[in-house]
């Protein structure tokens, strides 16, 4: 009898080891989950702010904005786009004197009392388009791409899209006829 209490015992006692191995095993094997999914979150979030990055080549190449209009592109939060010209969408053409139609000639840059004569929204998800306004006869038209970008992002006064991680990029450029796509 005392025999078998002792391999009972001895039963028990490599049982709780093992529960207690178990439980050492399942503790390490997570910590070393967590190790690995937070360094991979790190490195994909180091990836994606290179993205936006623009490098003096490309900079010299798109070229500066027009610092003139930089005054009039403004972020709206409320529909978490950039628009320039936001003050002159949807004005009648009354506010723009002189600019009736005429056979045969195009105004062009036509400015009057600080108003532009376009205007143009970009929203942060380019996927719901880019809108283009003529504040003149109050039309507008609206691209949408068929491809995915990351979000838009202000960077050195121009908006930059990343065509996925470290990929090419859309960057877009107030220019004095608009804005400018590269």
């Amino acid at each position: 009898m005392f025999k078998l209490d002792t391999k009972i015992l001895a039963r028990l006692k490599k049982t709780k080891l093992l529960k207690k191995r178990k439980e050492v095993y399942t503790i390490v094997g997570s910590i070393i989950f967590v190790v690995i999914v937070a360094g991979s979150i790190a490195t994909f979030n180091i990836l994606v702010s290179n993205s936006y990055k623009l490098s003096a080549s490309i900079q010299n190449l798109v070229g500066p904005p027009d610092q003139s209009l930089l005054k009039q592109f403004a972020y709206d939060k409320k529909t978490a786009s950039y628009i320039l010209g936001q003050s002159s969408i949807n004005k009648s053409s009354t506010e723009f004197p002189g600019m009736g139609h005429q056979s045969g000639h195009l105004t062009i840059g036509y400015n009057p009392n600080g108003r532009l004569p376009f205007s143009v929204k970009l929203p942060t998800n380019i996927n719901s388009g880019i809108t283009t306004y003529d504040n003149k006869s109050n039309l507008s038209f609206t691209m949408i791409p068929l491809f995915k970008t990351l979000p838009g992002q202000y960077v050195s006064n121009h908006l930059v899209y990343p065509i996925g991680v470290n990929g090419p990029k859309l960057i877009y450029t107030v220019k004095a006829n608009g804005t400018k796509e590269d």
